[in-house]
């Protein structure tokens, strides 16, 4: 029968629901009338991986209690991308050290545990990832920003992104490199200053992160601070010596990035910062 069910679309689909739905009495009933506990739908979730994306405990709990199979990272990868550290701890309950760093070290869309813990800001995840379960701090991944993929980045990066201080905090705490990139050569400052996360930018630097780190295009952090008109942040970076005399890749100053997007100059730049940028390049921006 259960065959002939799951070939339908049947029972397994129903135990999956019930799951999903954090229907305990439906899913115990399954169980007593013999469902496979890690029956698969045709896209081979389990019913333990419903149960772990729409945080039902205590059905968690009896699916685990009736071996259902945990050597699955999504669960895993899921708790840890939602928040749910009860749930995480219960995944990992019955593993080894060694299983949990190698669940830790998996890379589920390209992003580790830890990577989509500091997205998303779960300060508590994080802490508990680093502390108890090995995560490496610096191993990079994918992680999706306003429907860009950026390859690469260490956690740091991500909650810099993404404006989690506490997050940012807890990383440097255990001993993050304040200056990792991305595969495109981007800081956690520059992440920091593109997003306008000014009290990010004040953390970062007062921990050592390098200004003048530039990107593959050769961006600084001023340049793309001046570009994105967040004026606080160019005028802290300044303060804290930024050089308005670098150029990008392509030859541009940070006057370029100011006049592009039509910024007053005067408003960001003092008199004796623009002295420094050659007439050369001043003119280019008139014409521009």
């Amino acid at each position: 029968m259960e065959g002939q069910v799951r070939d339908f679309g049947g029972r397994v689909l129903f135990f999956r629901s019930a799951s999903a739905a954090g229907h305990l009495k439906v899913v115990q009933c399954l169980l007593d009338h013999g469902a496979s506990v890690n029956n698969t739908t045709l896209t081979n979730s389990t019913p333990l991986r419903a149960a772990c994306f729409d945080g039902h405990l205590e059905i968690v709990k009896y699916l685990v209690e009736h071996k259902a199979d945990l050597e699955v990272s999504n669960p895993v990868f899921n708790a840890a991308r939602d928040g749910k550290l009860r749930l995480l701890s219960k995944l990992l309950a019955s593993k080894t050290r060694e299983e949990v760093a190698s669940l830790m070290s998996e890379k589920t869309n390209g992003a580790t545990p830890l990577l989509m813990a500091a997205r998303y800001g779960h300060v508590d995840m994080v802490e508990y990832l680093l502390d108890y379960c090995s995560a490496s701090i610096e191993v990079g991944g994918s992680v999706n920003f306003d429907g860009e993929i950026i390859e690469g980045a260490p956690p740091l990066w991500a909650a810099s992104a993404a404006g989690h201080l506490k997050v940012v905090q807890c990383l440097l705490d255990h001993g993050a490199s304040v200056n990792n990139t991305t595969l495109t050569n981007s800081t956690p400052l520059r992440a920091a200053c593109f997003d306008g996360h000014l009290e990010i930018v004040k953390y970062l630097v007062e921990h050592k992160a390098d200004l003048e780190v530039s990107n593959r295009h050769g961006h600084t952090c001023l340049m793309i601070s001046c570009y994105k008109s967040h004026k606080e942040i160019a005028q802290y970076l300044l303060e804290k010596g930024a050089d308005v005399n670098k150029k990008s890749v392509k030859g541009k100053f940070v006057l370029f990035f100011l006049v592009v997007n039509r910024s007053e100059v005067t408003h960001i730049l003092e008199e004796d910062d623009i002295k420094k940028i050659p007439l050369v390049s001043q003119c280019e921006c008139i014409f521009q």
